[in-house]
């Protein structure tokens, strides 16, 4: 059976390009910097009960589902990096709500993991659509599964740091929230300059079901094509400025 090899400089073109990698791996380092801590970040910095504080959390989470249609109506107009770049300002928008929230204030708490929640839950479908429009096939399939692995290890080690930084109380708390956020404005930044889209789907004039059509507007390589003409590598996207 023969085995296709994927190239590190194909797979990393794949993925997006190198600045939207780095974005991710920066994302990543930020969410495993305060995601894990978040209960403890309402508990003992903002003096919330246990109860009050999973309550508001949990309602991030499902109020980050309910928001995914419009995410995915979004992302059928075309919009790939900007959807991403969106996810990561919604959850710097919360850790700022986080860090204005005063001890006590169960309400700005909410809010802020209302936002933090929209974005962990837009970014994988943004992510998963952007990588979609430049790659297929097999190199599709690696850069989603290298993109995970980089998320997972980037995670971890924010994870492992936070740890670390515990012993410090409420402070290092503080200062953790406030690196997450820097962490993710430096992100939406990168993930923004890729600045991709992909055509949005035609809908048929008798008013039924449109057809999946992707390509590429705008994309990172100029050289790397995902038209629907045709996918070879050797092809130019078309650009729109």
């Amino acid at each position: 059976m023969a085995t296709t090899k994927i190239h590190a400089r194909a797979l990393l073109r794949a993925s997006g390009g190198p600045r939207y990698a780095i974005a991710l791996a920066v994302d990543a380092l930020g969410t495993g910097l305060l995601r894990p801590f978040l209960l403890l970040y309402g508990v003992m910095v903002l003096r919330l009960s246990a109860s009050a504080t999973g309550i508001a959390m949990t309602t991030g989470v499902v109020m980050g589902l309910v928001c995914m249609p419009a995410v995915g109506r979004w992302l059928d107009r075309g919009a790939r990096s900007t959807v991403v770049a969106a996810s990561m300002l919604v959850r710097v928008l919360g850790v700022a709500l986080l860090l204005a929230a005063p001890a006590g204030h169960v309400w700005l708490f909410a809010t802020a993991a209302l936002f933090l929640g929209i974005g962990n839950q837009a970014w994988p479908a943004a992510h998963a659509a952007l990588v979609a429009t430049v790659a297929h096939g097999r190199e599709r399939d690696a850069a989603l599964a290298g993109g995970r692995a980089l998320r997972n290890a980037g995670l971890g080690a924010g994870a492992l740091l936070a740890t670390a930084c515990l012993t410090g109380g409420t402070t290092a708390l503080q200062a953790l929230a406030a690196a997450t956020g820097l962490a993710y404005l430096a992100a939406a930044t990168l993930a923004w300059s890729v600045r991709l889209r992909a055509r949005p789907a035609a809908v048929p004039p008798n008013g039924g079901a449109a057809g999946p059509h992707l390509g590429c507007v705008r994309c990172w390589p100029p050289t790397w094509s995902t038209s629907s003409v045709s996918t070879s590598p050797k092809s130019r996207c078309l650009w729109s400025w």
